[in-house]
């Protein structure tokens, strides 16, 4: 069975029960033998919740068994700097930083969500905006030209509109959110 129909059914089986609990499942990933479950609830998650968690969800998989092979179950927070894979993550990051890696392999932008729908996703990219495509998108990696810029966002599905970038889903190699400190200043 492909390891997304395994995440899909899982997820489907232990949101209710995590639901108890007063959280809910942020992500389920499956694959080289282990079963990685992230759950998130309003103000955080306490690990004596996350221990309670993790035995319910392992005494439902022992229950249905939806994996026929052995497995390790890690039930965790997704953390303060969380991957992104769906658009419901997208969604839930909205006015939060994140960075990108196009599929391209070389492209990464840095900037806040300000729009996520089910096909793409708008960042406003920090530093100065521009009328120049280049100047538009933030690219950590600094030998992109103002050409090849013009060429990313013609080869791709992205469209820029001075300070904000939109991306296709397809587009996103990688993505997570960054933490940024609020700490006091001096």
């Amino acid at each position: 069975m492909p390891a997304a129909t395994i995440e899909h059914e899982i997820q489907r089986l232990i949101e209710p029960l995590v639901a108890d609990f007063g959280a809910e499942v942020f992500d389920v990933t499956w694959g080289g033998g282990h079963l990685k479950v992230a759950v998130e609830a309003p103000g955080g998650i306490d690990t004596t919740t996350l221990s309670q968690v993790s035995r319910t969800i392992s005494q439902e998989l022992d229950l249905h068994d939806p994996i026929s092979s052995r497995y390790t179950l890690e039930v965790s927070s997704p953390g303060l700097e969380r991957r992104l894979r769906c658009p419901e993550h997208f969604a839930k990051s909205i006015g939060r930083t994140v960075t990108v890696k196009l599929r391209d392999g070389k492209t990464r932008l840095s900037g806040v969500i300000v729009e996520a729908t089910d096909a793409e996703v708008t960042l406003r990219v920090e530093g100065d905006a521009s009328s120049d495509v280049s100047n538009d998108i933030e690219v950590e990696s600094n030998d992109i030209e103002a050409d090849t810029a013009t060429d990313l966002a013609t080869d791709t599905d992205i469209a820029t509109n001075h300070d904000a970038v939109t991306i296709s889903y397809d587009d996103i190699a990688r993505a997570q959110t960054v933490f940024q400190w609020q700490g006091a200043s001096a």
